[in-house]
């Protein structure tokens, strides 16, 4: 394979990553005192990601990547050096003070400590307390509208990530395997000082098997409607010192919400036990296995400890969370639309499941 030619090649079969186009907007905000801007916003767009992959490829990728060093790592035959580290410590010399520099020292202070201005009192009584309630007004309006303020935002957004795999045998000639698609990856983050929103979706998703389709056609494991956004999730992390956190937040440091439209699997016998051969074909073989009987003895040991909380601990700690202000930590809401599994064989369906408008809370 003459991988030098290849370099000034668009593709080739030795090309894994197709070249791709990234575009990158940053923008900086000039006037840092208007709280109606945001600050830095960064936007950024691929529009197609196409990767292309064989199994000598993967064997070749994963040796390679097994074979470098991590870094931390040290040969057990050497002991480790232990280094030692000097402490100095600064000396002050004593400087002898007469007796009288001090009394100098304490007749400045005297009258440095009788100088003191005072302002006249203002003419109206009031006008004092008008003025610290202005300005305790002003204060609380000038916090909220900064907590409203965003300070940084970035947007990410994916066209396409397509991946084909494909089995090459002795003479080079490859036979495709596996095609998996993910269409409209989008992410959204939001800083301000007082809370943090990040949203991501995913478009659509689609995995096709190439080999035991009807007539040719690739057989589609995974499969989702193309006007809906398969799944698409939202987390949003607030500071209980946020002005409004009982209006805005409901009382509530962390939020995720999960929607899931509709998805549709098909496990096929025959694909399935394909790939699964193809994927122990590329995983290397382990050196050290933990025995069941270690495991167990791990299980139990933990499962000790976490019963040494008494009665009377756990009922103080449930008298002290109900006289504090109900503030949720975590708020969880997902949301199913449809789910569908068919299995399947070479010999016709064998079973069928669907879910349909499932909510977790």
């Amino acid at each position: 394979e003459n991988w030098k030619d290849s370099r000034g090649e668009a593709k080739s079969s030795l090309h894994v990553l197709n070249p791709f186009g990234l575009n990158i907007q940053l923008y900086k905000c000039l006037a840092a005192d208007d709280v109606r801007l945001t600050q830095i916003r960064l936007a950024g767009v691929l529009s197609t990601l196409q990767l292309h992959v064989t199994d000598k490829r993967l064997d070749d990728l994963m040796k390679l990547a097994l074979s470098i060093p991590i870094p931390g790592e040290q040969d057990p035959a050497t002991p480790a050096k232990t280094k030692t580290t000097s402490i100095q410590r600064e000396v002050k010399p004593v400087v002898n003070v007469s007796p009288l520099d001090v009394a100098v020292q304490e007749a400045i202070k005297s009258e440095t400590s009788e100088d003191v201005f005072k302002t006249p009192p203002e003419s109206p009584e009031n006008s004092g307390d008008d003025i610290r309630i202005q300005s305790g007004e002003d204060e609380e309006a000038l916090k909220l509208a900064k907590a409203e303020q965003t300070n940084v935002a970035v947007k990410f957004e994916i066209g396409q990530i397509n991946v084909t795999v494909s089995s090459q045998d002795q003479f080079g000639i490859e036979s495709p395997l596996l095609e998996v698609d993910l269409l409209r990856l989008g992410t959204q983050v939001s800083v301000r000082q007082y809370d943090l929103t990040v949203m991501a979706n995913i478009g659509d998703i689609s995995v096709k098997e190439m080999i035991h389709g009807i007539d040719g056609v690739p057989l589609e494991l995974v499969s989702t409607p193309a006007d809906l956004d398969i799944l698409a999730v939202k987390f949003v992390q607030a500071d209980k010192s946020h002005p409004r956190f009982k209006e805005a937040f409901n009382l509530t440091e962390k939020a995720i919400d999960v929607q899931f439209a509709s998805l549709k699997v098909v496990l096929h016998q025959e694909a399935l036990l394909n790939l699964m051969e193809f994927a122990n074909s590329l995983l290397p073989a382990s050196e050290e296995e933990i025995q069941p009987q270690q495991q167990q003895e791990e299980l139990e040991g933990s499962s000790d400890k976490s019963q040494d909380k008494t009665d009377e601990e756990k009922k103080a700690l449930a008298k002290k969370k109900t006289q504090e202000d109900e503030v949720i930590e975590v708020k969880v809401d997902a949301r199913l639309g449809e789910f569908t599994a068919v299995i399947t064989s070479m010999k016709g369906d064998v079973a069928h499941l669907q879910m349909k408008r499932t909510a977790f809370f």
